[in-house]
């Protein structure tokens, strides 16, 4: 990509969104990219934008999202994984470097997708073994404690408001 002709083999800046998707439109085999529709998608990593969906990345993620029915409402995906996407209705190839962009992970795996958030009904009446999480504000203990509830076999786990945020673990 030009990207490394702009900014040296060495170098330690990365490029802001506007540059790549530029470049990525003006030189990568003349597929275009809507700025906004990643934009808004990176806006995805931070609570106050995700109030009808988040994201997920890495295959294994995707593939446990589509087995258990999860709305899809697109898929950022490199065009080397393009034929393991050809199910899915919005798909968007793009570069590694706007996939980075997307991705939380230092090494994205390939595939980053977004998913529409359901807001699951409670019962009147709960039924069955729940964990609540009041005010834990640690990300890696809200996980560590969701994964030992489902292997101790718990129907659920609520969170109060003031825990971290569930997408962000």
């Amino acid at each position: 990509l030009v990207l490394t002709q702009k900014y040296g083999e060495n170098a330690y800046e990365r490029p802001d969104m506007k540059t790549l998707v530029n470049a990525f439109v003006n030189f990568n085999k003349g597929i275009t990219v809507d700025e906004e529709v990643i934009k808004n998608a990176k806006k995805l990593h931070q609570k106050k934008y995700r109030t009808d969906s988040y994201l997920i990345e890495g295959w294994h993620l995707f593939e446990e999202a589509v087995e258990n029915q999860a709305k899809i409402r697109q898929v950022f995906v490199l065009e080397a994984y393009l034929d393991r996407v050809e199910d899915i209705q919005k798909v968007t190839v793009v570069t590694p470097e706007i996939l980075s962009l997307l991705a939380d992970s230092k090494t994205p795996q390939g595939i980053v997708a977004e998913i529409l958030l359901e807001q699951p009904e409670l019962p009147d009446q709960l039924q069955g073994r729940f964990l609540y999480l009041e005010d834990v504000q640690d990300p890696g203990n809200v996980g560590t404690m969701i994964r030992t509830a489902d292997a101790a076999g718990f129907d659920g786990v609520m969170l109060s408001k003031a825990s971290a945020d569930l997408y962000s673990l």
